[in-house]
């Protein structure tokens, strides 16, 4: 609290005041976490010491100091990081106090005194309450469609006029919030801000306090319901409490002094909406029939397990469903690459990659298309035109007639220009333009040498010093000169340095800059020599190389095969409602066809006949004896009956081959949907049952299934597969086994009989799974 009086005056903490409220927030940390360790079990004893110390004068004071930091800190990025720790402090004090109604009986002490201290701070939490309702707001704000319309580019950069403009169009925000808003943004060079960071920075923290917060006063008001004034208070947080509802979970247990405990849980949002995903509706309804059709309570339970077990790991299965649908969304790639530039490697690869470039352009273009025609854009246009004045939409129809035929000529411009190319083409003939010899690496090499020799010979070296043509050898060491003459003999004789003459200033200054040239030049033919020989080495390594490979074979085709089988797999459910529809309108186009009886004498002369003979639409079905000719065998044969549509509704043979023709590949791709969205779950079941039988009741091994039963049977040669189990979530089940009854039956049977090592208790062995369409 020192530390906030001392910088309340200020606009910015400095990084010594910074380090001392780090400090200080880390003491502060340490003392929530311990007192919540104390209290909780519940310890009923400490709860109470508790709260009859200074604690609440403390929570009180801390309410005042989060209120009016957040407000400061808020505004200046440079803020952030001490912002972030001081949230955390926050949430530990929130847990203490959520520790403290642990165990606590309806209208107790410690439940009068905590709503006396929210009373005395009810200005501070209001504040509190105010800035969690502002940022929580934020993500509605930002991911509604009319939102993404001012992000025109998807790389979450927009201006600040449009960000307010769409807060004032929400009509969520006050004026006085929308300005403090602005204050905590930030623009960058371009005078855009990052709206995905600044809600990042605000939306999660709040959302995480939010809801400690929410569960704080939910609890307290379950523990005090006949209190007037926490009930004004509770309206106060209203839209904060409606907002964590959906996500608030209840777990009530009963405890030892037979009293209903409740337990709050945050639920995610990504978990509710797998929760609501159709496989696990359906799976949902097939427990609950089977929960009322059997029996006693304890099959109940073991069924409600098995359901748990099931239902997460079908909803682990779709998020990883999901998360390969992800991968194709370029929002997030958009945005890191707004302001990045494209390296030397980048650009290269770019310009040798034409297919990449010419398949996402493709891919552009109809997602485009298909955001253009969607219902959300269509009524968008028309809620735009309504909204035009008639000059407008007169301007406009006009235009639409002129780029529609600019677009139509230009097109037929550019296939009439495509067929004459390939006419010129068929006529010329094939051009054969032999490409040049290549050099080979001698001639390279040869021609790099001449260039580096060419190179050297233009500079002047410097000339080296004369060498000493007298035959005398002459040796200085240790402050004597021995000279060894021509006879042979050593002479010894003090060194003497020789006098010099003191050079002019002038002669001194021509010998440095010689001395400088002649070093300049030294450095100039070493650097040629490098780069001449580092040449020579990058011309060897080319040619070690082999050819480069195509565009075509470095696209990864299984990235994209397990997209489009994700797609089918979280789409099972609706691609069974267009086969019904399919179905539903061959049906229907059925009605229109009629069967029609030929009579034996007049069926050639009538209408249908030439429609028999002709191959007409429709096809013909009798039967007859082989006799053939006799009239008292044709009197006891059926008649020829004939299954045609009427001549007005011939179109309706080409709509029912297409609708056959569609619901054969729907039927196709709810085969592949179902093979990986349904038959994952049923091998985790069926891997599940095998290893309870195993690890529990020690089948195979302690007793041996009877031989009527061939599933059993069956299961036991899958066991023996070093991949087993693929789905359930045990992997060591095989290792409990073997070391559960090895000390009773031989280890080797059991090894062989689970297909493992029978050298150690080795881990299983992984293999990856290699189907075709995987």
């Amino acid at each position: 609290m020192d530390f906030y009086w001392h910088y309340s005056s200020k606009e910015l903490i400095d990084p010594a005041g910074k380090a001392n409220f780090f400090k200080a927030i880390g003491v502060a940390s340490q003392v929530f976490n311990t007192l919540t360790e104390v209290i909780q079990g519940p310890c009923t004893q400490n709860q109470q010491a508790l709260a009859h110390s200074r604690l609440w004068d403390a929570v009180g004071g801390f309410l005042f100091l989060f209120s009016h930091m957040q407000d400061k800190l808020s505004k200046h990025s440079s803020q952030v990081d001490l912002l972030k720790e001081l949230l955390n402090l926050q949430k530990d004090m929130i847990t203490m106090m959520l520790s403290m109604l642990e165990g606590n009986v309806v209208n107790g002490t410690i439940g009068k005194q905590m709503v006396d201290t929210l009373v005395e701070s009810a200005s501070n939490v209001e504040l509190i309450l105010k800035y969690f309702d502002m940022f929580l707001k934020l993500k509605d704000l930002t991911s509604s469609a009319s939102f993404q319309e001012i992000d025109a580019n998807n790389d979450g950069w927009v201006l600040p006029k449009d960000f307010k403009e769409k807060m004032e169009q929400q009509k969520s925000y006050t004026p006085e919030e929308i300005e403090f808003l602005l204050a905590c943004c930030e623009t960058n060079h371009d005078g855009k801000l990052d709206y995905i960071g600044f809600c990042d920075r605000f939306h999660e923290p709040a959302k995480e306090i939010g809801f400690n917060l929410a569960v704080l006063l939910t609890n307290l008001s379950e523990h005090m319901p006949n209190e007037p004034r926490l009930a004004r208070f509770l309206e106060t947080a209203g839209s904060v409490l409606n907002y964590f509802e959906p996500f608030l979970g209840r777990i009530e247990i009963m405890g030892g002094s037979k009293r209903i405990e409740r337990v709050y849980f945050e639920i995610k949002e990504s978990n509710i909406e797998q929760w609501e995903k159709p496989q696990i509706k359906e799976s949902k309804r097939a427990f609950f029939y089977s929960i009322v059709t059997e029996g006693g309570d304890k099959e109940k339970l073991e069924a409600f397990v098995n359901f748990c077990e099931d239902a997460i790991f079908e909803m682990t299965h779709a998020s990883g469903l999901m998360a390969a649908s992800e991968e194709s969304v370029g929002g997030t790639k958009n945005r890191e690459a707004s302001y990045m530039y494209m390296g030397d490697d980048d650009d290269e690869r770019a310009g040798k990659d034409p297919f990449r470039r010419g398949l996402q352009s493709v891919k552009d273009g109809v997602a485009t298309a298909f955001s253009s025609l969607s219902p959300s854009n269509i009524k968008q246009k028309i809620a735009d035109m309504q909204q035009m004045p008639p000059a407008e939409l007169a301007v406009g129809f006009f235009k639409m007639f002129f780029y529609l035929f600019y677009y139509l000529g230009y097109g037929v411009l550019v296939v009439v220009r495509y067929i004459f190319g390939v006419l010129l083409g068929l006529m010329r003939g094939p051009q054969t333009d032999e490409p040049p010899p290549e050099p080979t690496e001698e001639e390279k090499i040869g021609q790099l040498r001449h260039r580096l020799l060419a190179t050297q010979s233009s500079r002047h070296l410097p000339a080296l010093p004369p060498a000493d043509d007298t035959g005398q050898m002459q040796v200085s060491a240790f402050g004597l000169d021995i000279t060894k003459e021509d006879n042979g003999q050593i002479q010894v004789k003090p060194h003497e340095s020789p006098s010099t003459s003191t050079p002019s200033s002038g002669e001194e200054a021509e010998v440095g800059e010689q001395a400088k040239k002649q070093a300049q030049e030294r450095m100039e033919a070493q650097a040629a020599q490098q780069a001449a020989m580092s040449a020579i080495e990058a011309e060897s390594k080319k040619a070690v190389q082999g050819p480069a490979p195509s565009a075509l074979s470095q696209v990864d085709l299984s990235q994209y095969t397990r997209r489009a089988v994700s797609f089918l797999a979280r789409n099972f459910y609706n691609l069974k409602y267009v086969a019904l529809v399919l179905a539903f309108c061959i049906n229907f186009v059925l009605l229109f066809y009629k069967v029609s009886t030929l009579d034996a004498e007049g069926g050639e002369g009538s209408g249908l006949g030439d429609i028999i003979a002709g191959g007409g639409s429709g096809s013909g079905a009798g039967s007859g004896s082989g006799d053939g000719g006799s009239g008292e065998s044709g009197e006891d044969d059926d008649a020829l009956e004939v299954v045609h549509i009427d001549e007005d509704f011939f179109y309706m043979e080409h709509v029912i081959k297409m609708a056959a023709v569609l619901h054969s590949i729907v039927s196709l791709a709810i085969l592949i949907g179902y093979y990986h969205l349904k038959v994952p779950l049923a091998i985790f079941k069926r891997e599940k049952e095998i290893a309870r039988k195993l690890e529990f009741d020690g089948l195979y091994i302690a007793e041996q299934p009877e031989d009527d039963d061939l599933k059993s049977h069956w299961d036991k040669l899958v066991i023996s597969a070093k991949s087993f189990p693929v789905n359930y979530w045990d992997k060591f089940v095989k290792k409990k086994v073997r070391a559960k009854y090895s000390e009773t039956y031989d280890f080797d049977s059991i090894s062989n009989m689970l297909g493992m090592e029978k050298t150690s208790f080795s881990a299983q062995e992984e293999e990856g799974s290699k189907g075709l369409i995987h």
